[in-house]
């Protein structure tokens, strides 16, 4: 078994085998060396955050992206559910000194959602390319282990 790292922005390592398990996921390949253009597999895992705060359209988008990644055949886990960060601000009715003692309490709630995917370089761009409702943010993190023989 032959270790060597791969880049310097990735901090993944290439290992030589025939059958590989990496970071509790199996890829299986065959290279024959005796054809020219057989590459090494490229495994992309990408954990996309996504924050919104509206519920309903963040769930949507989370069954969207897994549905169609699962149409893709690909390793899916999550949604996972995050805890709600809750924003709150408690202010002074008045804007001056004056009057009775009335309060205003605002919040804002945050809900976050996490999904792991596990998937060959051909894939990555209509995975990340879906379509985004102008509520939820979206932060991508791909993260490349290059195996080769």
């Amino acid at each position: 078994m032959e270790v060597q790292p791969a880049s310097d922005q990735s901090q993944a390592a290439a290992i030589c085998l025939k059958d590989v398990a990496v970071s509790g996921f199996e890829v299986s390949f065959n290279k024959d060396p005796e054809k020219p253009g057989t590459e090494a597999a490229l495994i992309h895992r990408i954990r996309i955050t996504l924050t919104s705060r509206n519920v309903r359209s963040l769930e949507k988008v989370c069954a969207d992206l897994i549905n169609g990644a699962k149409k893709q055949n690909l390793r899916v886990k999550g949604p996972v559910r995050m805890p709600t960060k809750i924003l709150r601000i408690t202010t002074r009715k008045t804007p001056c000194g004056e009057g009775s003692k009335t309060w205003d309490r605002f919040q804002m709630r945050i809900h976050k959602r996490v999904i792991d995917l596990h998937s060959p370089s051909e894939i990555v761009k209509q995975i990340v390319s879906f379509k985004k409702r102008k509520s939820i943010f979206v932060l991508s993190d791909i993260e490349m282990k290059e195996l080769e023989c």
